[in-house]
């Protein structure tokens, strides 16, 4: 396939990925709707997106996954010292609130976390969606000092946790966090790099979705899409279909890797493509480097070339195997812990890695059928629109040339 035409599919097959401004404006109301009543209600609260959601990276659910629905999450954050509450009374509080409301509907069974609302719409416009709500109080003083950068210090969070869901009664427990200097911190990366391409975006939305808009100039940039952003959600939709039925979903790549690994790709070269389809295939080559990781090979064995080197370390320490990648908003947080406790996680995240290059790049360079079918299995039958909506057949054959009489001359189109 014709290099342009890669890049025009990878972006089309993005934007089929996306959530619509129409499914985000009714998933906005529904988030005000409920923001006002708690903040209302509970005058020492604020809430703020976080997650893929504030980061502009959701994806439709897949249509073969009868379960699918895409997450919003919430930080429900109220203003009181982390030394004058514990964590159960925090979760209670807006547990409380919500059974108490018409709310009560919507809610799920207690999570280890989050509280979460479930909504469904049956009509073809839209997709269900459920809302994890997650309290918190400010995270210590003291604790705040353990986070680097700096930077991302003063918006920590001390959230609630079940330590075990199988014992009862429940025990809890307060955890750090720092979903605001995550988002600060892609943000950073993200505007840095593409902030004209975002401000293109908003004119081809408005074009699209005149009837929603006043003008270009009302379009948040929650709507407009960055080459970051739709990577990651090419990448999550991959994902999702590769380990809907699999026997290995424990294992699947969980977001907030994927999401850290590619922003600090970008952060960390300093070439950055300004197109989907050649960051997805840097980014990709990038991850590929760690495969051999998988083997007996350590961190420091890798060649000093290699800019992105430190994303991903493995050390042997004592004979037993370490993993870690850091959290941009707190470097002592390990992202890969959960390498650490079973070596599946790393080696279902590089298969996951090698599959997705076959799957998304080697795959552009076959006929077009092929590319058709191989889409279809591991992206879902829902993204073959892009090929009827778009010209992504192969480029048409030369005509043969027609010589009446030599040497009459003829142009190279044969007419």
């Amino acid at each position: 396939m014709d290099k342009n035409l890669k890049k025009s599919l990878i972006v089309a097959l993005a934007r089929e990925l996306d959530i619509t401004p129409q499914m985000y404006q009714r998933a906005i109301k529904v988030v005000n709707g409920l923001s006002n009543y708690i903040q209302n209600s509970q005058k020492e609260s604020k809430i703020y997106k976080q997650g893929s959601f504030r980061l502009g990276t959701t994806i439709k659910p897949c249509k073969k996954d009868k379960f699918g629905d895409y997450d919003i999450d919430l930080v429900v954050q109220y203003d009181i010292g982390k030394g004058r509450v514990l964590p159960e009374d925090i979760k209670k509080r807006l547990g409380d609130l919500l059974k108490e409301s018409n709310y009560k509907n919507s809610l799920d069974g207690e999570g280890k976390k989050c509280w979460t609302l479930n909504y469904s719409y049956k009509d073809e416009t839209t997709t269900d969606f459920h809302i994890d709500l997650l309290p918190c109080v400010p995270e210590s003083e003291k604790e705040k000092l353990n986070i680097s950068p700096e930077t991302y210090r003063s918006s920590a969070i001390a959230i609630t946790k079940i330590k075990d869901k199988n014992a009862k009664p429940y025990e809890y427990s307060w955890d750090c966090s720092n979903p605001a200097g995550y988002a600060m911190w892609f943000d950073a990366v993200n505007n840095s790099r593409y902030a004209e391409l975002k401000n293109n975006d908003k004119k081809r939305i408005y074009s699209a979705n005149s009837n929603l808009f006043e003008s270009v100039d009302k379009i948040d940039d929650a709507y407009t899409r960055s080459p970051l952003q739709m990577v990651i959600q090419i990448l999550k939709r991959h994902r999702d279909v590769m380990y809907l039925h699999s026997e290995m979903a424990d294992y699947k790549p969980i977001s907030i890797i994927i999401t850290t690994l590619v922003g600090k790709i970008v952060e960390e070269n300093e070439v950055v493509q300004n197109n989907t389809y050649d960051l997805l295939e840097t980014v990709l080559k990038g991850l590929i480097f760690y495969s051999s990781l998988t083997g007996l090979g350590k961190t420091s064995d890798f060649g000093e070339d290699f800019k992105t080197k430190k994303l991903i370390t493995k050390h042997i320490v004592d004979g037993k195997v370490y993993w870690c990648i850091k959290n941009p908003a707190n470097s002592k947080e390990n992202l890969a812990n959960k390498w650490n406790e079973s070596y599946q996680y790393a080696t279902e995240f590089f298969r996951w890695v090698k599959k997705a290059t076959n799957d998304l790049i080697d795959i552009l360079d076959r006929p077009i059928d092929e590319i058709k079918e191989k889409f279809k299995q591991c992206l879902g039958e829902d993204i073959m629109e892009i090929f009827e909506k778009n010209n992504f057949g192969d480029l048409p054959k030369p005509k043969p040339l027609v010589v009446e009489k030599a040497p009459q001359p003829y142009n190279r189109n044969g007419f």
